[in-house]
C-alpha cells in the first residue's frame, strides 16, 4: 500500500511540475511575442489575447500530450514484461529513453522512474521465477538420474528372481534335488526382500525429499531401542547364516524420531546381511560420551570401493541429489544419512575391499539443566549475567584501575 502510495504521489507531483512548466514557457513566448512583435511584421496581426488563448492551449496540450506518454510507456513496457512472463520468458524486456535508444544496465530514468516501486517489485518477481525455473530443471535432472539409478537396482535382483523362478519351471527337464530347489527359493526370497526394501526406500525418499516435515520426538532408551533392532535382523531366516552382536556400555535416552532412526538402522543392518556372503560377523555397538551418543555397525565383509565411499560421504543439500551421484546402489544408506542429519546428526562410512565396513553415527546431546539441581542453575545463569554487566561498567568507568591490575573478575560460562 505504501507503494502505491508513493506512485500516486509521485504521479501528482510529476502533472504539477509539467503544469508549472507549461505556465513557465507560456510566459516565455509570451515575452518573445512582446519584443518580436515589431520586428516581424506578420505577427503584427495577432492581438495579446489572441495569442495569450492560442499559445497557453497549445503549451497544455504539448504538456498533456507528454504527460500521457509519459504514463503509457512504462504501462505499456510492464504489459509487455507481465506477457513475456506468462510465456516462459522470465527476464527483464530492454527498457528505452524518450528517443527510442535502450537504457543501458539497470538504471531508471523518467518516464520509467514514475512508477519504481512497480518495477522494482516486478524485478524481484522475475528474479524468483527464473529462480524457481533453475530449481525445476535441477530437479527434473536429478528425478531422471534417480529413476535411472532405481531401474538399475530393480533390474538385478528381478534378474535373479526370474532366473530361478524358470529353472523351477522347468522342473521336468532337470532333475533339480530337494537342496537344490530350496536353495533357489532361498535366493529367489532374497532378492525378493530386497525389492521390497528398495520400494519402501523410494517411498520414504519421496515422501521426504525436499520437505521439513516436524520430527515426532521421544525420549527413548537407545541401547535397548538399538538391541531390539539388531534382534529384528538377526532373527530373519534370510540373516541365519550370518553372525550378530550387540555391545553398549550401558544406557542412555535420547530424543528422536523413532520411526525414522529404526529405519535407518535397519536399512544399515539389512545391507549388511544382503551385500556380503555368508559367515559375516556384523556387530553394533553404542557408546557416548560428554558430547554425545555415538552408534556403531560393523562387518567384516567385501566392503565398499573407494569411489562409493567417496560419494557416500559427500554432503549433499537433498536425497535426490545424493542419490542422483550413487546411481545404482546406496539409497538406503542415503536415506539412513538424511534421516540422521534431521535430527542434527551426523554419518560416516569407513570401508576398505575385502576388509568389511563401520558406519559411525553419532548425536549431540541437547544442553539443558540437570533438573536434580531444581532452580539452582536459573539462579546462576542470572547471577552470571549481572556479574558480568557489572564488569563492563566497572571498566567503562574506571579503566585506569583495571588495566594496572588492582580488579580482576573471571566468569565462568557454565553450559
Amino acid at each position: 500500500m505504501t507503494g502505491v502510495l508513493r506512485v500516486g504521489l509521485r504521479l501528482l507531483l510529476f502533472l504539477l511540475a509539467l503544469f508549472v512548466g507549461a505556465v513557465a514557457v507560456w510566459l516565455v513566448l509570451f515575452i518573445l511575442f512582446l519584443f518580436m512583435r515589431d520586428l516581424v511584421p506578420w505577427l503584427k496581426g495577432f492581438r495579446y489575447m489572441q495569442f495569450q488563448i492560442w499559445s497557453f492551449l497549445a503549451v497544455c496540450l504539448a504538456a498533456l500530450a507528454f504527460y500521457l506518454w509519459s504514463l503509457m510507456k512504462p504501462v505499456f513496457y510492464m504489459l509487455t514484461w507481465l506477457k513475456r512472463l506468462a510465456q516462459g520468458h522470465y527476464d527483464e524486456p530492454s527498457r528505452s529513453n524518450w528517443r527510442g535508444r535502450p537504457l543501458s544496465g539497470n538504471q531508471l530514468k523518467l518516464p520509467y522512474t514514475l512508477f519504481r516501486e512497480i518495477i522494482g517489485q516486478m524485478s524481484m518477481l522475475t528474479l524468483a521465477l527464473q529462480r524457481t525455473e533453475k530449481e525445476r530443471r535441477e530437479l527434473d535432472e536429478k528425478r531422471k538420474s534417480w529413476i535411472a539409478g532405481v531401474r538399475h537396482d530393480l533390474k538385478t535382483p528381478l534378474a535373479y528372481i526370474r532366473g530361478y523362478s524358470s529353472m523351477i519351471a522347468a522342473a521336468d527337464q532337470y532333475s533339480w534335488s530337494t537342496a537344490e530347489i530350496i536353495q533357489f527359493g532361498s535366493l529367489m526370497e532374497q532378492k525378493t526382500i530386497q525389492v521390497e526394501q528398495l520400494i519402501e526406500d523410494m517411498n520414504a525418499s519421496y515422501q521426504l525429499d525436499g520437505s521439513e516435515a516436524p520430527l515426532s520426538r521421544e525420549s527413548t532408551e537407545m541401547a535397548r531401542f538399538i538391541r531390539q533392532i539388531v534382534t529384528d535382523v538377526a532373527d530373519h531366516p534370510l540373516a541365519a547364516q550370518h553372525t550378530f552382536a550387540f555391545n553398549t556400555a550401558g544406557e542412555k535416552c535420547l530424543d528422536i524420531d523413532q520411526r525414522m532412526i529404526r529405519r535407518a538402522l535397519h536399512n544399515l543392518l539389512w545391507n549388511a546381511v544382503i551385500h556380503n556372503p555368508a559367515g559375516c560377523h556384523i556387530e553394533a555397538e553404542v557408546y557416548w560420551d560428554q558430547h554425545g551418543l555415538t552408534v556403531e555397525i560393523r562387518d567384516n565383509g567385501t566392503g565398499i570401493d573407494a569411489e562409493t565411499l567417496e560419494r557416500l560421504n559427500a554432503a549433499e543439500d537433498d536425497v535426490l541429489s545424493a542419490r542422483a551421484r550413487l546411481a545404482g546402489s546406496g539409497l538406503g544408506m542415503v536415506l539412513a544419512k538424511d534421516f540422521v542429519t534431521r535430527h542434527g546428526g551426523t554419518m560416516t562410512v569407513h570401508s576398505k575391499l575385502q576388509q568389511g565396513t563401520r558406519i559411525t553415527l553419532f548425536f549431540c546431546f541437547e544442553s539443558r539443566p540437570d533438573p536434580s539441581l531444581g532452580c539452582w542453575p536459573v539462579f546462576y545463569y542470572i547471577g552470571n549475567y549481572c556479574v558480568g554487566e557489572f564488569y563492563l561498567i566497572f571498566t567503562f568507568l574506571y579503566p585506569a584501575a583495571t588495566s594496572s591490575g588492582y580488579y580482576s573478575l573471571h566468569i565462568k560460562d557454565m553450559r
